[in-house]
């Protein structure tokens, strides 16, 4: 069996990789490193996010490493807008929505 580490502390996320692999693979998540650091994700896109998370988390620990940014994209924000989980994300997208006036 193949050991996979997956770079996230979500445990839904960790079951649904597993389910998609199968039993080939024996997956651990950093819920299991508590010793690694929140990963910062500034990158501008899902793709550099999870390249940021990937490459954080192999200079910590050695062996095959996965990740991914599943954030959601507001075309109502008149922009192509990138949010990730962080709470200050979601902060400022309630404050944007907010904002924004009902259609008649």
């Amino acid at each position: 069996m193949q050991q996979l580490i997956v770079a996230t502390r979500n445990r839904n996320k960790t079951r649904e990789i597993q389910q998609i692999l199968g039993p080939k693979f024996e997956l651990r998540d950093l819920t299991a490193y508590p010793e690694i650091s929140e990963i910062v994700e500034n990158g501008n896109s899902f793709e550099e996010n999870a390249k940021l998370k990937a490459i954080a988390v192999s200079k910590e620990l050695s062996g095959l490493i996965i990740a991914d940014d599943s954030g959601l994209e507001v075309a109502a924000l008149g922009v192509k807008n990138r949010i990730s989980h962080r709470a200050q994300a979601i902060h400022a997208l309630a404050a944007k929505l907010t904002a924004l006036k009902p259609s008649d």
